[in-house]
């Protein structure tokens, strides 16, 4: 319907002078491109040999000349001919973007488009392979190939190996609570066991709604060490969202304060034996003995930087309970109480952060990290400064 009301709309306009249209829209100009569109299709469906019908020019002997354009008005200009013995298509190109084997191989793509809508014309657009076989091998075979001899350690490996480094360290502190990283691995392993029990384990998930505290930490350690995945619900999500996110995963255990009060009348069954890692040692971004502030939603991908950057290196993360964010004067008194010297955040954020001059003396200490929206050059100058 949409596509018929604009086409219904441009017929009544077609009449009007290409001069006219390029007045009205005043587009931009660019000598390195046609000012309105790029790429054109053109369909020719008046038959030739009428022209050359002596009936409409009586007197004269009319017939077609191939004009040989020598420059591409375009980027793309396909020009499609229909005539008696079916349809016939040249494709122009403008030389200064693509060579020959390029335009060819579109000339093949589109035909074998059109072989599949005569063979399916029910097809969905989206359903046709315009792919060659050679070149789907290259895009899925060769430039996929990202197999590597020295493949990164994951978390909870990196993770047991800091263990075994710093034990008694620090590894989250949130609210006045400090867990070391042996009470965290410890703490984390009883659980895992408790999730394997229940039936966690490779391409499940565990749906975790918790608030921001030390346990969020040990339960998301946990998820990971009994071999499964973790779906984070964010309380202050709306109820349909978390009901759609818990309908799309189908999450065989939901870790909230219930689950955790009853966890801790079980009995971990000592046979349970969780999945294997690999030892490994070596710092990843953050160096042994900083201390990040963890401030973005455990919904958002960046947490996950957070929270195992830290816990893989020997750091300590510093969780910052919800709600810190909206308040300066709490934000400050956080990074000076624990002596914060790393933290990431968006530049909406650390903007409003400089907004209060407390904590611009508080950030003096602190490396700062930022990511997910563009930078302004006038914020990185005042962050770069602080």
């Amino acid at each position: 319907t949409r596509v018929r009301d604009t086409d219904l709309t441009a017929y009544t306009h077609q009449d009007t002078p290409f001069e006219r249209l390029v007045e009205t829209l005043n587009p931009e100009r660019s000598p390195s491109r046609h000012p309105l569109f790029q790429t054109m299709l053109s369909l020719q469906n008046a038959d030739p040999s009428a022209l050359a019908s002596t009936s409409r020019f009586p007197g004269l002997g009319v017939s077609p000349i191939d004009a040989d354009a020598a420059v591409s008005k375009f980027d793309l200009l396909l020009a499609v001919q229909e005539n008696a013995e079916g349809m016939r298509a040249v494709l122009e190109f403008s030389a200064d973007l693509f060579d020959r084997e390029t335009a060819e191989l579109l000339t093949r793509r589109f035909v074998r488009v059109l072989e599949a809508v005569v063979a399916d014309p029910q097809v969905r657009v989206g359903g046709i392979g315009v792919l060659e076989e050679g070149e789907r091998e290259r895009v899925l075979e060769q430039w996929n190939d990202t197999a590597t001899a020295d493949a990164a350690p994951d978390v909870v490996a990196a993770f047991r190996a800091q263990v075994a480094r710093t034990p008694e360290a620090a590894a989250v502190v949130c609210g006045g609570v400090s867990v070391p990283y042996g009470e965290l691995d410890v703490r984390s392993d009883r659980l895992a066991r408790l999730l394997v029990a229940d039936g966690v384990g490779g391409e499940r998930f565990v749906a975790v709604q918790l608030p921001r505290s030390a346990d969020l930490v040990v339960v998301l350690l946990a998820v990971l060490k009994a071999g499964g995945a973790y779906l984070p619900l964010d309380g202050d999500f709306p109820a349909e969202r978390l009901a759609f996110m818990r309908e799309e995963t189908r999450p065989v255990v939901t870790v909230d304060e219930v689950w955790l009060a009853g966890a801790e009348q079980r009995v971990v069954d000592s046979g349970v034996v969780l999945p294997g890692a690999v030892d490994v040692s070596g710092a990843a971004y953050v160096t042994s003995g900083d201390r990040l502030l963890a401030v973005t939603t455990i919904g958002f991908d960046i947490a996950g930087l957070e929270l195992f950057t830290p816990l893989t290196s020997g750091g300590t993360v510093v969780l910052a309970p919800g709600g810190i964010v909206h308040d300066p004067d709490q934000l400050r008194d956080l990074l000076v109480q624990e002596q914060v010297s790393v933290m990431q955040a968006t530049p909406s954020l650390w903007r409003a952060a400089l907004d209060s001059p407390d904590v611009t003396q508080a950030l003096t200490r602190v490396r700062v990290l930022v990511g997910g929206e563009a930078l302004p050059s006038d914020l990185a100058d005042r962050l770069t400064t602080t």
